[in-house]
């Protein structure tokens, strides 16, 4: 009879000494308690400070432009020159801005400019200011510095001298048809139609009337949309910043409790190894 194999040998199961118990760590939490509480309260309070002592209200508004003389690119290069020089604190090459005072431009934090994917010769510009009663102010301010750029004032010459000119052409032409019309009538010209020569007075009439619209209406830039003036703060965020503060110093008091049962273990050990 063939010989029947030996049985595997039983491996014996050890429990790692490492094994993290959830119940003794729970009991460090638990003697720890206090420690825990502490930090937690300590970071709600620097947040509190922070809040309320060294932070500062920020407010914001956004309004969006065009302009019929400039690309929105070229508004853009303007507005980020503009907020380098707030950013850099360099209020002497402000003067660009008028009606501001010096402490009107302490209180300009940052003037950001957007293209709109979708939108077509539209620039968004957002700014944020640490004075909310000022930011109709800083508004106008930075209209009437966008209407004064020498591009779109040289731009907005060409295109008035060249209605005035198409109107002063009119007019001519109005005049020169008014006495062909009158010549016909009286002379009883048969080459010439006094009914035409009307229809072509009413014509002219009618297009000198839109480009002298079009004159007093010509504007250098306009505002598209602007978001009504804030109530509230979108900084600091209170709630954030208390909701972090409690977070981290909860995870810090945990850290903490650990580290000072780990010590406190370490310094009977080696009490006892004396």
């Amino acid at each position: 009879m063939p010989e029947t194999p030996p049985p595997p040998p039983t491996v014996p199961y050890y429990l790692p000494e490492d094994e993290i118990d959830l119940y003794e760590l729970w009991l460090v939490l638990k003697k720890r308690k206090y420690i825990i509480f502490l930090v937690t309260i300590l970071f709600f309070c620097v947040a509190l400070i922070y809040i309320f002592f060294s932070s500062s209200p920020v407010y914001q508004i956004n309004f969006s432009v065009k302009s019929q003389f400039a690309t929105p690119f070229i508004l853009k290069q303007q507005i980020d020159h503009l907020n380098l020089l707030i950013k850099e604190k360099r209020t002497e090459d402000l003067k660009y801005l008028p009606g501001l005072s010096e402490n009107d431009l302490e209180a300009l934090i940052t003037i950001d400019a957007k293209i709109p994917r979708k939108a077509q010769n539209i620039l968004s510009i957002n700014m944020k200011a640490k004075d909310r009663e000022a930011l109709n102010l800083y508004k106008e301010a930075i209209l009437d510095f966008l209407r004064e750029s020498p591009y779109i004032k040289e731009q907005e010459n060409i295109k008035k001298e060249k209605l005035k000119k198409t109107i002063i052409f009119l007019k001519q032409e109005i005049q020169n048809l008014d006495k062909l019309r009158s010549l016909a009538i009286t002379k009883k010209a048969l080459d010439v139609n006094p009914l035409e020569i009307e229809k072509n007075i009413i014509e002219l009439k009618n297009r000198l009337i839109a480009l002298e619209v079009e004159l007093s209406t010509l504007k250098p830039l306009e505002l598209i949309s602007e978001s009504p003036i804030p109530k509230k703060p979108v900084k600091p965020k209170k709630k954030l910043i208390l909701a972090v503060a409690i977070v981290s110093g909860l995870f810090s008091g945990i850290f903490l409790a650990f580290f000072v049962e780990w010590l406190e273990n370490a310094r009977k050990k080696y009490e006892k190894s004396k």
